[in-house]
């Protein structure tokens, strides 16, 4: 059963027992009115509140009111009729009013609604004026002060010794500017907080052992990468753990008003009063928490865990003779196990712990469907859980939280006190009034853990070799009378071949193993120019490996060339170019450029380049403006692939030269035509000399042209080598189709000929020689489309 049909069976099992299910009340229909309102007049708050669990019932609605300069309060609502819950309130005060209701049901399960405003105000005109201002920062408020992160590391799993590269990428989610901070702890088995971070622009190394990141002023929607290098030759093998943080701040509005200051020291969180004699002023800052918000955020992709094993440990309320179902996996770098339990309420496997040992704790180690767990202060969401729990769905989930307030800054008048190291105390104000500017801010934060293994080197690192047997002693037997041994036929040497993705990989071991390091650490290119690193790729394990790709991470507005190893044998270091390009408009500074090695999903190994940018001066540019996209050859012959470069920059280049990476696999040799010169706007052909080898093969390889003046261009070219012609000339199969169809036709003609010969009808004999007719004309106009290079010829 594939995943979609399980997931909609789920789905009708949920409207089946939807009237057992377990619902919280729903709150809709929320009402004020009239809004604005007047002073010391009533508005009318009404709402819909219903329990769509049909055994229990709505107990209680309150509402909780924040008038704009005293404590919130909490009020009980009166049930009118149906489902409707109603509240008078009489504001005494003008401003904005924040409300919200919360809603109780007889079993103990409650709900809370969004928030709410409505605005009183001493007449009508500035009510209404002063409602459309209210009502705009209300939904700032309610939307704009957000924030999100997401990082990964590489590689997977770090050698004592090497540089491990953390990738953050930090976005702001509200709709509003936001000062934001990245921050990254890496700490140990213990938890002890660890430095070594190795110094990069724009960072700062804070104890103990967090590395802060320049504050960054983001846009709505914008999002950055942030990268850090950590070394861990001081550390020892184990399992390590890396902290990042986003905070964030942004202010909404300001403005200056006249407060009581009893009822807002009351009320807001005040620093005492202070002197300041230069002045004359008395001065104190205010912070009142309107409301918070937190939010669960989805942390990369969801994972499946097949239970296909069972184990005997149990937890309570299990239906009897009903087996564990048990998996070991790995989630966040930690190794835990995965239970899942037929219980009795639920009468299928609806249970689920996780645990990263066989003593689970019930109240944070398990629950049902669409619970969240948190197990080693990491959060996991259960998606789903198989009903016959053979697997099951989980997802790392963080949360974000953001706090709103006011900052009131306030100036004091008319004070009497005691001063004590210019802090008044006893203080008293007069008339209870005082000055202030109000700021409306909001701020938050988001954490996200990974753990990561250090170990001590590739190889068999989780599995033993077993020890040798003792050889028996052997039982003494008579020797046989010799005869003459013929000498055998030898056998012929096979091609190495390059092995298939996973072979060779036993349970337990760590095989494939990739290590990337640049020639050149320092570079450095002009804006909007194509800018070559120069890679070293060594296999260090010991499986052979294929299919490696190096992917540069730039920055947005950036373009990047990848590079690819189709095959690298054990020990064997291959060289491989990738190519960044900075924009026309990209700030003269000195970037780091993290490049990771990858096997389809799986990162190996990674590391990093600084590249300085420098001005664009355009004196220097190669293109090549023509170059075949593909390159047949027959093994063993050699033939001739001409290419064109252009001198579109500004001064002559020097020493043209050519090479061709990735090939390796399908070339035995290659060579060019060598340029000395090549003049401004001036074209030349290159002669490319390819020597194929003595396996068919295909390779996705790269020409890549240079000069002396360290300029460059490079075109994809698949390569393709194919068996030299037989009894038959080489052509593809498509061009043998047509012969094919003409003998079949002239076959039919005869026939048909014979029958009209002999006054009969045709019949079928001549409805199927139009159809091969009309098809022979399709395969026709194919082939020539194909030769034209409109359509693939097969």
């Amino acid at each position: 059963m594939g995943r979609q049909t399980r997931i909609l069976a789920f789905i009708a099992l949920l409207i089946v027992f939807a009237g057992t299910a377990s619902a919280v009340p729903n709150i809709t229909n929320v009402i004020d009115s009239p809004d604005p309102v007047l002073v010391n007049d009533t508005t009318v708050v009404d709402s819909d509140v219903n329990e769509t669990n049909v055994s229990c019932s709505v107990d209680t609605v309150l509402i909780e009111i924040d008038p704009p300069n005293y404590a919130a309060q909490n009020f009980t609502m009166s049930h009118i009729s149906g489902n409707t819950y109603r509240y008078s309130y009489t504001p005494n005060e003008t401003g904005t009013f924040v409300y919200r209701i919360y809603a109780n049901n007889s079993i103990g399960e409650s709900a809370r609604s969004s928030l709410y405003t409505f605005v009183a105000s001493e007449n009508t005109t500035a009510n209404f004026t002063r409602k459309i201002k209210e009502i705009e920062i209300s939904v700032e408020i309610a939307a704009s002060c957000d924030g999100g992160i997401t990082f990964y590391y590489a590689p997977e799993f770090v050698i004592r010794g090497q540089h491990a590269v953390f990738v953050m990428m930090a976005q702001n989610l509200g709709n509003l500017p936001q000062n934001e901070t990245t921050r990254l702890v890496i700490r140990d088995p213990n938890g002890t907080s660890l430095g070594n971070y190795i110094g990069l622009f724009g960072q700062t190394q804070t104890a103990p052992g967090t590395l802060v990141f320049d504050s960054v002023s983001t846009e709505p929607e914008d999002y950055r990468f942030e990268f850090a290098i950590w070394d861990s030759s001081n550390y020892s093998a184990g399992n390590y753990s890396a902290t990042a943080t986003l905070n964030w701040d942004s202010v909404f509005d300001s403005g200056n008003t006249t407060e009581s200051w009893s009822s807002l020291n009351s009320s807001s969180n005040c620093t005492n009063i202070t002197y300041d004699s230069s002045t004359g002023e008395n001065r104190t800052v205010c912070y009142k928490t309107i409301y918070n918000r937190c939010q669960q955020l989805q942390m990369g992709d969801s994972t499946d865990i097949l239970t296909s094993q069972t184990s005997n440990v149990t937890v309570s309320n299990v239906t009897n003779n009903t087996a564990t179902m048990y998996a070991n996996a790995t989630l966040s770098g930690t190794m835990y196990n995965f239970y899942l339990f037929n219980k009795t309420s639920c009468s299928d496997y609806c249970y689920a712990c996780i645990s990263s040992d066989e003593s689970i704790n019930e109240s944070t180690e398990c629950g049902y469907e669409g619970d969240t767990l948190t197990v080693d202060s990491m959060m996991y969401d259960i998606q789903h859980i198989d009903g016959n729990g053979s697997w099951l769905n989980i997802t790392q989930i963080i949360e974000s939280c953001s706090f709103f307030g006011h900052i009131y800054n306030c100036t004091l008048y008319n004070v009497t006190g005691t001063i004590e190291n210019d802090t008044v105390a006893n203080a008293t104000v007069a008339n209870d009034t005082i000055s202030c500017n109000v700021t409306l801010i909001c701020n938050g934060d988001v954490s996200v853990t990974h753990r990561f293994p250090i170990i001590e080197e590739y190889g068999n690192t989780t599995k033993k070799e077993p020890e040798p047997e003792p050889e028996p002693t052997p039982e003494p037997t008579p020797e046989p009378t010799p005869q003459p041994t013929p000498e055998p036929t030898p056998e012929p040497t096979p091609e190495p071949q390059p092995e298939e993705a996973g072979k060779n990989e036993s349970v337990g071991q760590t095989q494939i193993a990739i290590n990337i390091e640049p020639i050149e650490r320092e570079l450095s290119g002009e804006q909007g120019e194509w800018v070559p690193a120069i890679f070293n790729v060594t296999n260090i394990g010991d499986v052979n490996v294929t299919n490696i790709e190096l992917i540069p991470m730039v920055m947005e507005g950036w373009e990047m060339k990848t590079a690819t190893v189709d095959f690298i044998d054990v020990n064997e270091t291959v060289n491989r170019t990738l190519f960044v390009k900075p924009p026309i408009d990209a700030p003269l500074a000195r970037y780091v450029i993290p490049v990771k090695a990858v096997r389809g999903n799986l990162t190996l190994d990674m590391d990093y380049f600084w590249l300085t940018v420098l001005e664009a001066g355009n004196r220097t540019r190669l293109e090549i403006i023509e170059a075949p996209g593909s390159v047949g050859i027959v093994i063993n012959t050699e033939i001739k692939a001409p290419i064109l470069v252009k001198n579109t920059g500004k001064i002559p280049l020097h020493d043209i030269q050519v090479r061709i990476e990735n090939a390796e696999l399908c070339l035995a040799g290659f060579n060019y035509t060598p340029i000395d010169v090549l003049g401004v706007n001036e074209t030349v052909s290159v002669n490319l000399f390819l020597k194929a080898g003595t396996d068919i093969r295909k390779c996705d390889a790269t020409i890549i042209a240079s000069a002396s003046e360290k300029t460059y261009a490079f075109s994809d070219v698949q390569i393709s080598v194919r068996a030299g012609p037989g009894f038959l000339p080489e052509y593809p199969a498509a061009v043998y189709f047509p012969f094919v169809l003409i003998i079949v036709l002239a076959i039919l003609s005869k026939i048909k000929k014979s029958r009209e010969m002999q006054e009969m009808e045709p019949g079928a004999v001549g409805t199927i020689a139009n159809i091969l007719f009309f098809l022979l004309i399709l395969v026709v106009l194919y082939i020539i489309f194909g030769y034209l290079e409109f359509v693939p010829l097969f």
